[in-house]
């Protein structure tokens, strides 16, 4: 974009676009509203549970295609231009479900165009969280996450309303309209930052000027090998920090963007009230922020071992979810996807530390197609969740593939210890090297 505001002082005004970008991502929450337009697609436009099923899966493939496509496409023309591209992608992608009838059209925007706008934004505000928070990572992207939950606390019971006043159809109108309008505005105040940007405080530190008062420092890693894609794929971590989240994430998906339609299914409770199991769920994945600060003091790989565990035996709970109420249901839930949107958070900040920033936004399109593909399976657990067996033998696969998670992440800690890009030291300790250099 080359209307959009420049910052005088990059490292103070990263802070501001911290914010905007998880404003900017909370417009990919739409994906939480996908379990509402389930029934309204069977009952008024004469699609089947299979038949959404299908949609829901080609368009979660087709998003894993096109993060790959849009992660090269941010190496080429940054981060911004690809947002804008996402917004208006959507627009065309919201007017064609709300001005046509058929379930074939419905079909094409959700696979075509709401994809690009679901995958690339992404992509692209991590990409960015990652470029302005070298010494923050973890928080940062944990924290840009958190709009993506945000997002789906209001838009879930924001769509619900629309369905119930002016329409189905009408409804994809206002929101397409809405979105866009907001993205375009919040977009212009967010700038690319370039990839060998560092904040004072790691140039600081690489001098040893160290900031008075400080209680630890990041420093750079000098051993650490910056990773191409190639390069990337060849290291045994990258394949395990891809099979993590397709086991880890398939329940989680499930939940996110299936919830409604399953809460109905097993509580018989009303639209609007699976439209606040929603917004629960998403104000889990707000409350998850916390883990990324913590990520960043104890070690990103402990912080998912231990949120991987949590996520197990909350899942195990859903199993027996059929024979108790609401209150149990809602609790493991929320639980899970406190656990599960953590990791999800985390993800990024993982890919980064592994293999580098310099390649980062093609290196985390690969990794995050991972994500998609757990999600284009969700819909299918669910379908199978209502035949005979019922919801119980879906979510006990769940918790089989989470336990399979817990262990693959005792395997990536043991493989790579502490080899990342940047290394926080507690002040005495860099001190004492300090000491000893001088000696």
């Amino acid at each position: 974009m080359t209307l959009q505001f420049r910052p005088e002082n990059r490292d103070r005004y990263r802070w501001i676009a911290l914010f905007i970008g998880m404003i900017i991502i909370s417009t990919a929450a739409l994906g939480y509203t996908w379990s509402l337009l389930v029934e309204p697609m069977i009952v008024i436009r004469g699609a089947t549970e299979a038949g959404m099923a299908t949609i829901y899966s080609v368009q979660t493939v087709a998003a894993a295609v096109f993060t790959i496509l849009g992660g090269k496409l941010i190496e080429k023309v940054g981060s911004a231009k690809v947002i804008f591209s996402s917004f208006a992608a959507l627009l065309i992608g919201d007017l064609l479900c709300g001005l046509s009838t058929g379930v074939m059209v419905f079909a094409i925007a959700q696979c075509i165009f709401i994809a690009w706008q679901q995958s690339v934004i992404y992509i692209a505000t991590m990409n960015t969280a990652e470029q302005m928070f070298p010494d923050y990572r973890g928080f940062a992207v944990s924290l840009t996450a958190v709009g993506l939950a945000v997002g789906g606390m209001f838009m879930a019971p924001a769509v619900q309303f629309l369905i119930d006043t002016v329409g189905f159809a009408m409804m994809f109108v206002i929101q397409g309209i809405a979105v866009a309008v907001i993205g375009c505005v919040m977009l212009f105040f967010y700038p690319d930052y370039p990839k060998d940007y560092k904040p004072a405080t790691i140039k600081a530190n690489e001098t040893g000027n160290e900031r008075d008062g400080a209680t630890s420092r990041v420093v750079a890693n000098p051993n650490f090998v910056q990773k191409d894609w190639k390069a990337m794929i060849k290291d045994p971590a990258f394949w395990l920090l891809y099979l993590i989240p397709l086991c880890a994430s398939s329940g989680y998906m499930l939940l996110s963007y299936q919830l409604a339609y399953i809460a109905q299914d097993i509580l018989g409770i009303s639209a609007m009230t699976a439209s606040f199991l929603i917004s629960g769920v998403s104000l889990m994945g707000v409350v998850s922020v916390v883990v990324g600060p913590i990520g960043d003091r104890i070690g990103r790989m402990n912080m998912t071992l231990i949120l991987l565990i949590v996520g197990f035996i909350s899942i195990l709970g859903l199993v027996f979810c059929e024979s108790h109420g609401i209150v149990w249901f809602a609790v493991c839930s929320f639980a899970y996807c406190f656990a599960l949107g953590g990791f999800a958070g985390m993800h990024p900040a993982l890919i980064g530390d592994y293999f580098g920033s310099e390649h980062f936004s093609f290196n985390y399109s690969l990794g995050y197609t991972s994500i998609l593909l757990a999600a284009a399976i969700s819909p299918w657990l669910a379908v199978g969740g209502s035949g005979p067996a019922g919801y119980s033998a879906m979510f006990t696969a769940c918790t089989v593939a989470v336990g399979i998670a817990v262990v693959l992440s005792i395997v990536l800690i043991r493989l790579k210890g502490n080899n990342i890009e940047f290394v926080r030291i507690k002040k005495g300790e860099a001190d004492r090297d300090a000491a000893a250099k001088r000696r």
